[in-house]
């Protein structure tokens, strides 16, 4: 028997829910005003960081314990890693782990770019294309009749509700209020 491609979503009681939550997080203080920036800008959730590069037992714990337990989050969708590039830990070493659980994780060490302009221009990008990879489970949920409830907009919405539309779900939107969240 073939079995189909798992989507990026997860079961529960009322049906399936799809992860949702696209985190951007400087691996060191250094490179928390930039991953700030990045999160405003690209919609993504940030996620503050205030160890310094020098604190071995800070970056350890985030690296085998805080990031691998966010990975594994049924919300969680995506992770972009910001770096200065002096952190004892590899942003490229911690972003593999974080794949191994099979959660889209990006990384990005700024001083591997000639200047801030193109550092922002490749995070940006990176922090899209794994917004992207998010959504490509869609295809693969039977085609039912879907409700959007939120609060605020996300900024998204319209998109979504495009995509699912012209996937052939039957699409409600509703937004709540603060009393009914």
């Amino acid at each position: 028997q073939e079995q189909s491609a798992s989507f990026i979503g997860f079961r529960h009681m009322s049906g399936i829910g799809i992860r949702s939550k696209n985190y951007v997080m400087p691996l060191s203080r250094g490179a928390s005003g930039f991953a700030r920036a990045i999160a405003e800008d690209a919609g993504l959730t940030l996620i503050e960081n205030s160890a310094t590069s020098s604190d071995d037992i800070a970056m350890n714990h985030i690296a085998t314990t805080f990031l691998p337990q966010l990975a594994q989050h049924r919300h969680t969708a995506g992770i972009l890693l910001i770096a200065v590039g002096d952190e004892p830990i590899s942003a490229l070493k911690i972003s593999s782990q974080i794949q191994a659980f099979g959660t889209p994780c990006e990384y990005l060490n700024i001083k591997d770019s000639a200047d801030m302009e193109t550092a922002t221009t490749l995070a940006l990008g990176t922090a899209q294309e794994l917004k992207m990879m998010a959504l490509s489970g869609l295809d693969h949920i039977d085609l039912c009749e879907l409700t959007i409830a939120y609060q605020e907009e996300p900024a998204c919405l319209a998109e979504l509700v495009a995509l699912l539309e012209k996937n052939n779900f039957v699409v409600r939107v509703h937004q709540m209020s603060a009393l009914r969240k």
